[in-house]
């Protein structure tokens, strides 16, 4: 049984700094280690939060500063690297990681990622949360998880944190016949996490 998460109000502290936000959506799983999904049968519940980007919706956690101005977030400053892994680590762990330490039952996120090659930051910002997601996912607890997404009509409003924007991008190019190959090969980081096995599409010929 996949069971995702709830979307709630939040605050947490992270480099001195306190955040207020709403998880992602399907993504608020805070309250499960204190009241855990039980089932008749053992090992068969698999928690599947979701963990989205700026491309989704600008989170001043993401960045160094900024004002947010309605949807969007003016005069931003870009984190360095060791800041945002932080960043993505310390959400991340707040939302659902924690469950890892806390239950049996695996973490597959469901849904993570969002835009990827037309990231409009500077510095990438949306690209690199995709990739220090997957450095999460490497961590003991976690069983993989599913990047959005495949289809390349898949729409993202913002890009960068300050713009309001209609951009699509998915892991196939928009003729449906193409891959997306820095996005792609993005995905390989994947491969290193433990146990991890081909999911086949089809049925295997002898």
């Amino acid at each position: 049984v996949f069971v995702e998460g709830i979307s709630a109000a939040q605050k947490l502290t992270v480099d001195s700094k306190t955040f207020t936000f709403f998880d992602w959506w399907g993504g608020g799983l805070e309250n499960a280690g204190d009241a855990p999904v039980v089932l008749d049968l053992p090992s068969k519940v698999v928690y599947s939060p979701h963990y989205y980007t700026p491309a989704v919706y600008p989170q001043l956690y993401f960045l160094k500063s900024g004002k947010v101005t309605g949807d969007v977030i003016e005069n931003y400053v870009e984190l360095d690297d060791a800041s945002l892994l932080n960043r993505v680590k310390a959400t991340s762990h707040h939302m659902f990681g924690y469950l890892a330490g806390a239950q049996d039952a695996a973490i597959i996120p469901g849904e993570f990622g969002g835009l990827y090659t037309q990231d409009a930051h500077p510095l990438k910002t949306t690209q690199r949360v995709t990739q220090y997601m997957i450095e999460v996912l490497k961590q003991p607890g976690f069983a993989g998880g599913y990047l959005w997404a495949l289809n390349p009509e898949s729409a993202y409003q913002y890009n960068p944190s300050d713009t309001v924007v209609n951009t699509y991008e998915g892991v196939l190019q928009s003729n449906w016949l193409e891959v997306n190959k820095p996005l792609l090969q993005a995905m390989t980081a994947m491969d290193s996490i433990p146990n991890v096995r081909p999911f086949p599409c089809f049925p295997e010929k002898n």
